[in-house]
């Protein structure tokens, strides 16, 4: 079993907090990642799970066993997990069966099985055939699958991935996120996945902690993540949103944003007479045409063709609204008089 919780963990550097107390759980058999920019503390977290960081205060637990607390501290070698880092960390002397096997010959597995072992990690990354190549003959995506195949030849109870994809191109990076999905689903294995990318979160997980400052944010499934987002932290660090300051007209959720622009939202709690609506661009409709509650005029200041998709920047009474727009239908040219149609908001304490 790999249910892994995590209880009010403290990390301190020094007279640093970085970690002031991080509460969780991951469910055996999930895909949970750890989301947030640079400093925020998810990769610190990671290693407190690894064992290769001391926790100043609190506990981990992997299933019934405490593996980490101020005064328990179970080695990295004796938890039982994979580990794939950032830089692949594959040994460039070593051809790529040598590599995926050395777990398993420094636990003195027998050759018979070692080789059937490699052998059936490589096929599940997909390199079967290449057990011969030096890791100066593999590309780097390739030498990504190696160190991931290394990580599961041992059949660890969990799987941890800190920042994997990132030294690869953006094509590859796309396609990489799809088949670990595939790997930890065919293997049913515990994963705890760090990245800044929130594209790769949600593509992949079950499960995201947002993390800021060292401080959970929210822990939801991607859809909730990106809908219905806790805080503005959230809205901001994951996919893109519009922020408008708006003037409540009503306890039913009725707000104005400018001179002309009224929309309905669930109000943030407590009592507010302004708050921060937050729209995604790919929420609003621009059309030639139209009036109602939801809908703005504006003129276009800004357009970029992007191919699947036009970005334009619209000015109106209550801001600048970046919009998304579909290449295939009307297209608006700079300086155009438009009529956007809000189709979803949600709202923030100002």
């Amino acid at each position: 079993m790999a249910h892994i919780r995590f209880n009010n963990v403290v990390k301190r550097f020094g007279d640093v907090t970085v970690i002031p107390g991080f509460s969780a759980t991951v469910a055996d058999g999930e895909f949970l990642t750890l989301l947030g920019p640079s400093g925020c503390g998810k990769t610190t977290m990671l290693r407190i799970l690894a064992g290769f960081e001391k926790v100043t205060d609190g506990e981990v637990w992997l299933g019934d066993t405490l593996v980490s607390s101020p005064s328990v501290h179970v080695p990295p070698e004796k938890r039982n997990i994979g580990m794939v880092f950032q830089s692949y960390a594959v040994w460039p002397h070593m051809n790529v069966f040598d590599n995926v096997a050395y777990p398993l010959r420094i636990r003195g597995v027998p050759r018979q099985e070692m080789r059937e072992r490699v052998l059936r990690a490589l096929e599940i990354v997909h390199l079967q055939g290449l057990e011969n190549r030096m890791p100066s003959q593999l590309s780097g995506g390739q030498q990504q699958r190696v160190a991931l195949a290394r990580a599961i030849v041992a059949e660890p109870k969990m799987l941890l991935l800190d920042e994997p994809l990132s030294n690869l191109d953006a094509k590859l990076r796309e396609a990489m996120r799809f088949e670990l999905k595939e790997i930890q689903r065919r293997l049913g294995i515990t994963v705890v996945y760090v990245t800044h990318d929130q594209a790769e979160a949600m593509a992949m997980s079950d499960r995201i902690i947002v993390m800021n400052k060292g401080v959970i944010e929210q822990v939801a499934p991607p859809a909730e993540i990106y809908d219905r987002p806790k805080s503005r932290f959230v809205a901001d660090f994951v996919g893109l949103v519009n922020f408008l300051e708006a003037t409540v007209e009503s306890a039913d959720g009725t707000i104005r944003i400018g001179d002309d622009l009224v929309l309905k939202v669930q109000l943030p709690e407590g009592s507010h007479q302004r708050v921060l609506a937050a729209v995604r661009p790919e929420h609003v409709r621009i059309s030639r045409e139209g009036s109602g509650v939801g809908t703005v005029k504006g003129t276009v200041k800004r357009r970029y063709y992007l191919g699947d998709q036009i970005d334009y920047f619209v000015e109106t009474s209550g801001g600048e609204v970046r919009v998304t727009g579909n290449p295939l239908e009307d297209q608006f040219n700079e300086g155009d008089t438009v009529v956007l149609h809000i189709g979803h908001a949600f709202a923030f304490p100002l």
